[in-house]
């Protein structure tokens, strides 16, 4: 077996670049071998998790399933291909608010083109193209990390607010005069908030958030989400079902230096109030239109 490792240094904390880079989807794009994945690609890999590569390799085509065969968050990650004939480890080490990574290839020379006649030729052309993939690997992790930041604040806040039922998270994730927007309704501040959340919990005691989607751009955040509970106290002017409500609805929150300062909310509340058994009555017609004759 023959081993080549290469480094790079990326902006940004370790768990971060441990999850973006141990995310398959990104491959195609940054190593220049890859040309197809398919399997486990929407998530950081986990122990077990399987990837199907369409690759070439030192002229020679490549088509195989990596298993995950060590998983130690965020330390390191290790992958290998039919029965072992290819291994890749990834080490992640902090460097401040930086990580480094370490990218260890560990390969046999009969398995790829001329690896027999030429074993250092063949060396050489692995270093090369593992060397030009982390180039390629750097700036695209560097521009996912404050993306995928701001999505983790903003579900970590949701979550502990609605699940843990949790209100301390309101004052710490959203800023003291951030803008909250509902059907109906406007709050300033997580003051406010907190009441409008306080009496969802009243009438939903068992509510649960979930979210489904999620896009992050800029210094914004999407999030589409389903909410779950049992309707046990008034809630809109309907009084106590013992309904269970099972709706979904969207989100768009923008963030400034780690809080959320604007708070927008669409859910289905038509769908909502059906579940809750609303009628809701057509209101009067408008007269119609009059045109004078001239």
């Amino acid at each position: 077996m023959t081993d080549v490792w290469n480094e790079v240094t990326i902006d940004g904390p370790i768990d971060l670049v441990f999850d973006l880079v141990t995310t398959t989807r990104s491959w195609p794009f940054w190593h220049p071998a890859t040309e197809a994945v398919s399997g486990i690609v929407d998530r950081p890999l986990a122990l077990g998790d399987q990837v199907r590569e369409r690759a070439v390799l030192a002229g020679r085509a490549h088509e195989g399933t990596w298993t995950v065969t060590q998983h130690d968050p965020p330390a390191r990650l290790v992958l290998q291909i039919d029965a072992g004939r290819l291994q890749i480890a990834y080490t992640f080490t902090p460097r401040d608010a930086a990580t480094l990574l370490r990218r260890e290839l560990r390969y046999r020379p009969d398995d790829f083109a001329g690896g027999t006649q030429d074993p250092d030729g063949l060396e050489a052309c692995m270093h090369a193209q593992s060397e030009e993939a982390l180039r390629r690997l750097k700036p695209i992790v560097e521009f996912q990390v404050p993306r995928e930041r701001n999505k983790r604040i903003c579900r970590h806040i949701l979550e502990r607010a609605f699940n843990a039922q949790d209100l301390d998270a309101l004052d710490e994730g959203f800023a003291p005069d951030a803008a909250i927007h509902d059907p109906g309704t406007e709050f300033r501040g997580p003051a406010e908030l907190r009441g409008g959340l306080q009496t969802l919990l009243e009438a939903f005691p068992d509510f649960h958030f979930s979210v489904l989607d999620e896009i992050a751009e800029g210094d914004q955040v999407v999030i589409r989400y389903r909410g779950q509970g049992t309707h046990r106290g008034a809630f809109l002017g309907i009084p106590a079902s013992n309904r269970t409500i099972d709706y979904t609805g969207m989100l768009l929150l923008r963030l400034h230096a780690g809080r959320i300062v604007e708070f927008n909310a669409q859910p289905d509340q038509l769908g909502l109030l059906n579940q809750l058994g609303a009628r809701l009555e057509p209101g009067p017609s408008p007269p119609p239109q009059t045109h004078a004759s001239s």
